[in-house]
């Protein structure tokens, strides 16, 4: 297992994708945006331009 030195994003542009990566909040089951994405729409639209389904209500 690698040490936290190792694998912490260290520059701004590395934290930026990290985040870009793991997708907006609404994709994970269980958390309150993913609540209020299944209630609302998924607010963060760029996280399904990034392929996230997360909670957006499927069109009929």
């Amino acid at each position: 297992m690698k040490n936290k030195k190792e694998t912490a994003p260290t520059t701004e542009k590395e934290r930026e994708n990290f985040w870009l990566e793991i997708g907006p909040a609404s994709a994970y089951y269980g958390t309150d945006s993913y609540e209020t994405a299944k209630e609302n729409g998924d607010a963060s639209p760029d996280g399904k331009a990034r392929g996230f389904e997360g909670a957006e209500p499927k069109e009929k």
